[in-house]
């Protein structure tokens, strides 16, 4: 036996009852509403004992107990989830022979091909993790000549490349950054604009490969912006991507890596927003609601508790009307509570095992994919 929980004390029913009439645009007062049993908290094992008191409810409840005195879950914490792929490489490093460098560096680069990793039917992914390394070395290479030309790379530049790289081959980043490539270079071959912005630019490895198009040596950007060597934290690199190409590339990604999402983003009650939902499931007028709301002072992240300790007119309508108390009490204890969720207008995850292991997933109610 087990108890249907909606809020976690049996005080909170009344508060979660106002945070169900936001979520459904009603009045509190409104008798014709759905409205949930005050039982549904989460009770304690002496009143679920309380509750089940026949012989069989007994028995159900010693099974209950039995069966999670059973279940024992450990959820992994710190664990580095990087993602690998197998590639195909040319056996001979980049030759430069004459010509358009840009042309040169692009067909060299058509005889890379990355497919997703997939451990029951192909190499271990140690094995992957060094064809990534290598591979991402000899693009690499080739990509100093496209940049700085045959005779160009000076000692500094090369030292700073094979310093970068080892410290992606140290940190398993190689793979993330054959993956990015190759979305960045396929989308280029469609016209779809996309370049890399942020710590990602300072990265000589990202100049060589052409997610920028800014000399990190020239212009001093910094490696350890992008990754510090002697800290464990797994880095991103921010991709610009044309507007109108952006769907198009994600299609792409999602088809060729299969294991991709977007992030979730969850909007919260704040101070304002709190104190107008709640007045609004009370019957409080717009006008009254908005008055309020404006005595909030605006202040980034301000709390509704420190906005009543400063401003003299908030106590004051608190303490001369019960309706607004109320209204106050329920916005405070429904403050920073996630309203909605939505998809984040950025973030994307891109995995090469299945993402329902590693992370919680949900579908986003208004999309297709």
């Amino acid at each position: 036996v087990d108890n249907d929980a909606h809020f976690l004390l049996e005080s909170d029913h009344d508060l979660h009852d106002t945070l169900c009439c936001i979520s459904m645009a009603k009045n509190k007062d409104d008798t014709a509403r759905m409205r949930y049993p005050k039982e549904l908290f989460v009770k304690s094992p002496a009143e679920m004992a309380a509750t089940f008191t026949e012989p069989d409810e007994q028995e159900a409840l010693a099974n209950t107990v039995r069966i999670a005195a059973r279940c024992s879950v450990e959820l992994p914490h710190g664990e580095s989830h990087a993602p690998v792929v197998r590639v195909k490489s040319p056996k001979q490093p980049a030759r430069y022979s004459g010509g358009d460098l840009t042309e040169w560096f692009k067909e060299y680069c058509r005889s890379f091909e990355l497919s997703p990793f997939d451990g029951a039917s192909h190499a271990s992914q140690d094995e992957s993790k060094l064809e990534c390394d290598r591979a991402l070395m000899m693009l690499c290479e080739a990509g100093l000549i496209w940049r700085y030309g045959p005779h160009g790379v000076t000692p500094v530049i090369r030292s700073r490349l094979e310093r970068e790289l080892q410290i992606l081959a140290n940190k398993s980043i190689s793979a993330y950054f054959l993956i990015v490539w190759d979305f960045v270079s396929w989308a280029g071959q469609r016209g779809i604009p996309a370049t890399a912005r942020g710590s990602g630019v300072g990265t000589m490895v990202g100049y060589v490969l052409g997610l920028s198009n800014a000399c990190p040596e020239k212009y001093g950007l910094l490696f350890e912006r992008f990754t510090d060597p002697d800290r464990s934290e797994y880095p991103d690199i921010d991709i610009d991507i044309c507007q109108d190409g952006r769907g198009v590339v994600l299609d792409y990604v999602r088809k060729k890596y299969g294991h991709v999402a977007q992030i979730i983003t969850f909007g919260r009650l704040k101070a304002k927003a709190a104190i107008k939902d709640v007045a609004r499931t009370m019957g409080v007028s717009v006008s009254e609601a908005q008055r309020l709301s404006d005595l909030i002072p605006s202040e980034v992240n301000i709390t509704l508790q420190k906005a009543i300790d400063r401003e003299p007119a908030l106590r004051a309508a608190r303490d001369e009307n019960p309706l607004i108390r109320k209204v106050l009490e329920h916005a405070q204890g429904l403050e920073d509570h996630a309203r909605n969720s939505s998809t984040h207008a950025a973030g994307v995850v891109i995995s090469t095992q299945p993402l329902e292991n590693i992370v919680p997933l949900c579908r986003a109610t208004s999309a297709s994919e």
